[in-house]
Order: C-alpha cells, then structure tokens, then sequence
C-alpha cells in the first residue's frame, strides 16, 4: 500500500522540525530510513521556502528528491505570480512540468511539498498529480 503526504511548506517545517527531533533521540540510529521504505520526495518551490524542507526531508529520510519545475517559469516579483496563479486557478489550467519520475509505483512513501497559493496547491501539481 503506497503512502502519500502531501504538506504544505509550513507542514514541511514542523515535518522538518519533528525529524530532527527523532533524531536527536535515536543517536545510535545509523541510517535515516531503517525500514529500508523506497521514499520520494516531491516538491514545487517558488521562493525557495518548500525547496530548503524538502531538503530537510531528504537529509532524514534519506529519500530521492524530485522538483516540480514549470515548463514556463512562474514570474520571479511577487505581484505578478499572484495574478497568474489566480488566473491559472479560474481557468482550471494545467501548466506542463519538465523531467519525469521513473518508477512512481516503487516509491512506499511519496511526501509532496508546495506553497500554498490562492488556498489551494498552485496549478502545477495538479498536472503533476494527475500524471
């Protein structure tokens, strides 16, 4: 049975904070993920926040990091990927990601880490998802 998480960059923050505290109490522990679980860790990060706990994730679970990048670029000043995310959202858009994940149904453990826009997830993992 395959095991989905998907958090947003706050979540990932207390996911960060809560394995670093298991690790502080497991000092003997010699590796991040004992059960020898397959893990992936995907991620969209627009300002860098859900990229750096993704990583925190990664360096605890020792899982395969894959990051949702747009084809076409979400504007860089806040004001402007504001509106397209809101305009993307109405129109119910799709907007392509680059790369692929080879092997998905290896994966146990899959965590999706994104930030959260117009309350809900931004539009590109949605295409992610539904792929």
């Amino acid at each position: 049975m395959k095991t989905v998480i998907c958090l947003l960059a706050s979540a990932i923050a207390l996911c960060g904070t809560v394995f670093a505290q298991n690790k502080e109490k497991t000092p003997n522990q010699n590796t991040p993920n004992q059960n020898k679980n397959k893990i992936l860790i995907a991620y969209f990060s627009w300002g860098g926040n859900t990229r750096s706990m993704a990583k925190q994730i990664q360096e605890q679970t020792g899982g395969d990091l894959f990051e949702i990048v747009a084809v076409k670029p979400y504007p860089k000043n806040y004001d402007e990927c504001v509106s397209l995310a809101k305009k993307e959202q109405q129109n119910n858009t799709r907007p392509q990601f680059s790369g692929e994940v080879k092997n998905i149904a290896d994966y146990d453990v899959i965590f999706v880490g994104y930030p959260n826009w117009w309350g809900s997830m931004p539009m590109v993992l949605f295409t992610f998802l539904e792929k």
